[in-house]
This record gives structure tokens, sequence and C-alpha cells, in this order.
């Protein structure tokens, strides 16, 4: 299973997605990508900051070139990416995927066409409190079911699910676990968890899941505040998870 850190960029530098939580990560974005190479990391989700929603310039394009270049990290990039050709600029950066966030339930015509026009490039964001999706937003928790937008996506061209789903106080509970192994297991395509890890006993109960089709976990605030080992527990995924062969992977 993959431990993919979750990066937050704004004006060049690491940024501190909870300003009122202590911040263990070097600001230079440079420095922690050496950090989380030496560590093992090979994939990172980062969360552009300056994203532009149109067209416009890529203020992290340089940054995502030295990430990607020569496969040293397999990168997916949240933002505000609203057009085409906003998407098509990240993923000519040597991005893997872009993950959509509420334009995808917003704009269902402009996700099937990124999905159509860049297949197995396109991920989305599906999130669950109380057992029902709640979109960014919107003031109403949604209608459909977590599964029946995920159908919708695959139906869509998406190819990978950013899925989180917590209780009430944002705690993983057992009932959140049964509820992502039972999406997991009736989705087209591979899951990532999206719900940030506070423990060693989550990660190896998230491991479980990984025969279901869950082929990595989202660290983000965890992260920044040092509660893991990084090299400790993506050793420790690697060790314990599926060998490469029996995974469930993202098709390139």
């Amino acid at each position: 299973m993959l431990v993919i850190p979750t990066i937050y960029l704004r004006n060049h530098r690491v940024a501190n997605p909870a300003p009122e939580a202590r911040f263990h990560l070097p600001e230079d974005p440079l420095v922690l990508a050496d950090e989380m190479q030496q560590a093992g990391v090979t994939t990172m989700h980062i969360v552009d900051l300056d994203a532009p929603q149109t067209i416009g310039h890529v203020t992290h394009g340089d940054l995502l070139k030295q990430f990607t270049e020569g496969g040293r990290f397999t990168v997916q990039v949240a933002g505000p990416l609203r057009t085409v050709e906003a998407v098509d600029r990240y993923l000519q950066l040597g991005v893997a995927r872009i993950v959509l966030g509420s334009i995808a339930y917003q704009k269902p015509a402009f996700t099937a066409e990124v999905g159509k026009r860049f297949p197995h490039r396109i991920a989305v964001e599906i999130s669950v409190r109380h057992n029902r999706v709640a979109i960014p937003g919107w003031t109403v928790a949604a209608h459909k079911s977590a599964l029946d937008y995920g159908r919708q996506f695959a139906d869509a061209g998406v190819s990978c699910v950013c899925y989180s789903d917590v209780g009430e106080g944002g705690e993983l509970t057992a009932e959140n676990m049964t509820n992502i192994r039972e999406f997991a297991s009736h989705i087209r395509m591979p899951v990532i968890h999206a719900t940030d890890l506070t423990t060693i006993e989550e990660l190896e109960q998230m491991l479980l899941l990984e025969k279901f089709g869950v082929i990595g976990t989202l660290l983000s605030k965890s992260l920044y505040e040092g509660r893991f080992d990084l090299k400790g527990i993506v050793t420790m995924a690697m060790e314990r998870g599926l060998p490469a062969e029996e995974s469930t992977l993202i098709p390139e």
C-alpha cells in the first residue's frame, strides 16, 4: 500500500493546512522532497493553493517538473481547476493525475469531458460524513450515495477515487472502516483513503483493506505535526502490504 503525503503549496513554499497546529516540515518544497525520497515515498498528493481556475500561469510549474522528472515521484494534484486547458497544462508538467473536487458534482459534463480526453489521469474526491456525501460549497448533504456517485464518475471516465468516510466528530471508527471496505469492494476503480490517519493501529487496519481495492492512504495534518516516523510507516506499508503483482494498481 502507498503512503501518500499531502503537500500544500502556496507562493513556492510548503503551507501549513492547520495554522493552529505544530509545524514540523521544512518550508522549502525541494528540501521536503529530498526528505520524502529518503523516507521511501514514491507518490505525493499536491494541493496547489495557487492553482489557476482557468488557463493561467501555473505558479508551481517548475516545482512540479522537479518532483516528476526522471520518475522521481508520481504526483497527483488537487486544486480549483475548472477548464480542460488548465487540466491539460498540469498534465503536461508530468503530473500523473488531477483530483477534481466540487466541480465534479457541479459540472458533470466537464468531468466527462476531461475523463474522456485524459484517460487514466482523472480522479475525484468523495467525502462522506454521517453516512451522507458532503460536497464543499453545498449547504445540504447530497441525495445520492457514495456508491451512486462513484459509479457515475466511473461512467464518466474517472479512474480513481480519493474517498473519505468519518464519524460525527471526524474520527475514524470501525463503522467507517466497514464503509470504506464496502465502497472499495463495489466500485470499478482503485480507491485512495483520504481521511488522515492518527495512529499506527489505523494504518494496520487500512492495510487489511488493500485486498478490496484500497491502494493508498493520504497523510496530511498528522504529517505536519510529526506524529509518525515517515520512513517507518512507509516501510511498514510496503512490507505488510500486498505484493505489487497482487495489488490493484492505477493504470497508466
